[in-house]
């Protein structure tokens, strides 16, 4: 690590950072993200230290700290003495780590009491909801400024007014997110699978609950992925503009199958496919990105199954649909429809793939086709 890098953290910790030095810093993390867990680490003593204790428990923290580093060079002094070289990064260095030690042991203490601090004061949150009905897409715009787009069938959590340290909202289903970057004050979307952390950027996030994956797709900026005990641990991932990262869950929570009108689907074998994945974006010749297309109601559709496609439909139209059919349940489809009627998608499809339908009050009926 680069001498300056050090300086940078310990200052980090005593003194505090200008700007330019934040955003230093936060550059270095970005372009070395093997060093994030343990920044993370840090991040979180710091935010502890700074917003969450009195003026006196502060200091006395910092007291502590210092104490510690005249323990750990006192008990090197022989060593570097001894040292040929007598280097100052030699001699930085040892201070340094037996600072970072002093504030990680610290930390620990200090976690406690926030967590208890933190429970004492939960009531004073005040938490908003709102949900889209299927057949339902809506906008909103946050207390710091940011906006956001929830597709059908999704439900958002957030803060009344969010805290002077972090800004958390917690997703099920899909929305875009276009987020006013705050450096001191990061923005962090909570799913079931994953949290994603906002690094200055727009992306969109799709985490439905009935279906076996969770994906983030990033349009501009950066953010960091935190996936949830992968592989009993956890994992970070940045993504580059223009990549998305596809998260499998081994079961959805529900069947991803609409309830056939007569008897239950059959689970076909399908092949194995990797939990986690990332990828570019390929948007079509329009320069229309598939995954976000849905923001400008625009359904776009490539080799899915029908049973795939019928629960996006189910929730873009908001009429629940029965394939009644198991070979018609999987045949694949690949098109687009722009701001059409129901009626005039099924139409669509049925070019693609003959098949009879019916629409009543409640539901859509698919049918085989017999000539």
């Amino acid at each position: 690590m680069d001498e300056s890098i050090w300086e940078l953290i310990v200052k980090m910790f005593s003194e505090g950072l200008d700007a330019e030095e934040q955003d230093r810093l936060q550059q270095w993390f970005l372009e070395h993200p093997e060093s994030w867990i343990k920044s993370g680490i840090l991040q979180k003593a710091r935010l502890v230290l700074i917003h969450n204790l009195e003026e006196e428990r502060q200091q006395a923290m910092i007291a502590k700290v210092k104490q510690r580093i005249q323990e750990e060079a006192a008990a090197e002094s022989a060593v570097l003495q001894d040292t040929s070289a007598g280097s100052f990064w030699h001699k930085s260095k040892t201070l340094v780590l037996g600072m970072l030690v002093a504030v990680l042991i610290i930390g620990a203490g200090i976690t406690w009491w926030v967590h208890n601090q933190g429970n004492r004061h939960s009531a004073e949150v005040v938490w908003k909801t709102i949900s889209t009905a299927p057949g339902v897409k809506s906008m909103i715009s946050l207390p710091d400024g940011s906006t956001i787009w929830l597709n059908a069938a999704t439900t958002l959590k957030y803060p009344e007014a969010f805290s002077d340290s972090m800004r958390e909202v917690y997703l099920t289903g899909e929305a875009y997110f276009k987020i006013v970057h705050r450096t001191h004050q990061p923005f962090v979307i909570h799913t079931r699978e994953m949290d994603i952390r906002d690094l200055g950027t727009e992306f969109n996030v799709r985490a439905y609950p009935d279906e076996d994956f969770t994906e983030t797709v990033l349009i501009s900026g950066a953010v960091a992925i935190k996936l949830h005990e992968q592989q009993g641990k956890e994992q970070l991932i940045y993504l580059k503009p223009d990549q998305k990262l596809i998260f499998r869950r081994r079961y959805a929570e529900t069947p991803a199958v609409p309830a056939s009108s007569q008897k239950p689907l059959k689970t076909f074998p399908v092949q194995e496919q990797e939990q986690v994945k990332l990828a570019p974006l390929q948007p079509l010749a329009d320069h229309l990105i598939p995954e976000i297309a849905w923001k400008d109601n625009r359904l776009v559709f490539e080799d899915e199954s029908f049973v795939d496609l019928a629960q996006r439909l189910q929730r873009w139209y908001g009429i629940p649909f029965h394939i009644e059919s198991e070979e018609l349940a999987h045949q694949r489809f690949t098109g687009r429809a722009d701001n059409v009627s129901l009626t005039q998608l099924l139409q669509i499809l049925q070019k693609i793939k003959p098949f009879r339908y019916q629409i009543t009050d409640t539901a859509v009926f698919i049918q085989s086709f017999t000539p």
